[in-house]
């Protein structure tokens, strides 16, 4: 039962450690930039390298924000669509080896008749799984993208 194990380590953690930490990396650049922002943190002086700011430079340094985001960003995505690839190469190829080595047998011991009903719950139990799906990829990727995507456009309209 390799595939089940398999499916069910991809259930739990869906998101591979390099991409948990480059979404954590976008969650905390994006809040960096917008505590910036809404709480008015723009420094106007480090004091300890004797550096002022100007209107100019706290615009950059904002910029420099964004485009920071706008790394974490794209990264994001390329590592979430190139794991969601993956893993939808690996379930349909889990699925189909599963379904071909279990189809004679489940056959045999529920009766040809019967076999039609086994895969139709199969397809029932497969339909409700997917709204929980879709919702943890809610929260793990679009939301995390949203606050981005917000962040960069405070950050790089401040003082437009």
């Amino acid at each position: 039962m390799l595939g089940q194990s398999t499916l069910r380590e991809r259930l739990k953690e869906p998101l591979t450690e390099t991409t948990r930490k480059t979404r954590r990396n976008l969650l905390a650049s994006s809040v960096i930039g917008i505590v910036i922002v809404k709480v008015g943190l723009v420094p106007k002086k480090i004091s300890a390298f004797g550096i002022e700011f100007s209107q100019a430079n706290q615009e950059s340094l904002l910029q420099l924000i964004s485009a920071v985001i706008i790394f974490y960003i794209i990264t994001f995505l390329v590592y979430v669509l190139s794991e969601l690839t993956a893993w939808n190469i690996a379930l349909k190829s889990e699925e189909f080896e599963f379904m071909m080595n279990q189809k004679d047998s489940v056959r045999d011991l529920i009766g040809e008749n019967r076999g039609g009903r086994f895969f139709e719950h199969i397809h029932k139990l497969r339909i409700t799984a997917n709204p929980i799906f879709l919702l943890r990829l809610v929260v793990e990727v679009l939301l995390p993208i949203g606050l981005a995507t917000w962040a960069v456009v405070l950050t790089w309209s401040w003082g437009t």
